[in-house]
């Protein structure tokens, strides 16, 4: 089942961590609440990516059709032809780095474990730890929805509240640890499994009804959503428990945000923002966009320290404008190369090779 909305948003998702990374690396001189919004801008790009994930995966791999070898090969040939492609592009930037342990590095990020091992999940392409985390995901994945069975939606729900106690422990035993709190695949179980509750539950057309009867308070509540996940950073700044649990809140409101987009574009709502047909190819060259844009936005960084002895952070702000939209224009042309020439036809070879049988591919 393809859903041009969510295609759609996937690019807003990806387009939000690259703003954030912006940020991180003083692309523009921001301070107080403008800095605060825009650095959580990345955290709430990776919550919609993983709800996303289980949402998709649930409503294309229902129990009956979810086989384990078709699922793990079509998840392998979907990340992995432009994943390694990124680690290679990072080899340079890591060995200018000069970090060491090069060996050890690399295989955790080649074998998609990064996640686990604090130290290791910024090395080499620093955005792949979310790759490892998704890895754990689709480990998980036929094991969840088998689980679930028949009755989805009560097992789901259950299995959800097991996975926000799991995350609020973690929470408190990692500390400030930030590849404990963040990164440790299992803290981010819980968005993951909201996604696909909220998968199973437009799957079995739940509140569907209540949508199409009430379309303009279903829209509103979309907005409201959008809004109070770009306000919660001032709304929660001075709580320090949920500053270090706020994808825990951005997992639930995108999970509703998804959900009623999802059941607006059923009732055929006109969603241009989401369903335009450059933004549905955005979408589809998201994942490549993600993988690559902090890659160019370090070696941007790297090679002016090379000329300039100013930072960025020191520059005038249309400068600063205007260097952060060449490399936005020039990741977005690299993603539609990778795209085009490296991960669909990667895909397909990977697919021809692994599955003797057909199988749905989520999106």
């Amino acid at each position: 089942m393809h859903l041009k909305s969510l295609t759609g948003l996937r690019w807003y998702a990806a387009v939000m961590v690259y703003l954030a990374h912006t940020y991180h690396f003083d692309y523009f001189g921001m301070s107080g609440d403008w800095l605060r919004v825009v650095s959580r801008l990345g955290h709430m790009g990776v919550s919609l990516f993983f709800v996303l994930s289980g949402f998709v995966l649930a409503i294309n791999y229902p129990p009956e059709r979810c086989r384990f070898r078709d699922f793990y090969s079509a998840r392998f040939a979907r990340i992995y032809p432009a994943y390694i492609l990124g680690i290679f592009a990072a080899i340079p930037m890591e060995w200018i780095a000069k970090k060491g342990d090069y060996a050890t590095a690399f295989l955790s990020q080649a074998f998609l474990v990064q996640g686990f091992f604090g130290p290791l999940s910024g090395r080499f392409n620093d955005v792949g730890w979310t790759l490892s985390v998704e890895a754990f995901f689709y480990l998980c994945f036929p094991f969840i929805i088998l689980y679930a069975g028949q009755r989805k939606i009560s097992r789901m729900a259950a299995l959800c509240g097991v996975a926000l106690v799991l995350t609020v422990v973690q929470t408190f035993l990692g500390g400030n640890s930030f590849a404990a709190t963040y990164r440790f695949p299992s803290q981010r179980l819980f968005e993951f499994m909201t996604g696909i509750l909220m998968g199973l539950c437009y799957t079995q057309c739940l509140f569907a009804t209540a949508i199409r009867q009430r379309t303009k308070a279903a829209a509103t509540g979309a907005v409201f959503c959008v809004m109070l996940m770009v306000l919660s950073p001032l709304l929660f700044k001075n709580i320090d428990f949920l500053e270090k649990t706020s994808f825990i809140l951005y997992g639930l409101i995108s999970a509703a945000f998804l959900f009623l987009i999802a059941n607006l574009e059923r009732i055929r709502v006109p969603m241009g923002m989401f369903t335009h047909p450059l933004v549905v190819v955005g979408g589809e060259i998201s994942f490549s966009f993600y993988l690559f844009h902090n890659l160019l936005l370090r070696y941007m960084e790297g090679t002016l320290k090379v000329f300039r002895e100013d930072s960025l952070a020191q520059w005038a702000l249309g400068a600063q404008v205007t260097t952060a939209l060449v490399v936005f224009i020039a990741t977005v042309i690299i993603s539609w190369l990778v795209f085009t020439c490296v991960e669909t036809p990667g895909r397909k070879i990977i697919r021809r090779f692994l599955m003797p049988s057909k199988s749905p591919e989520a999106a």
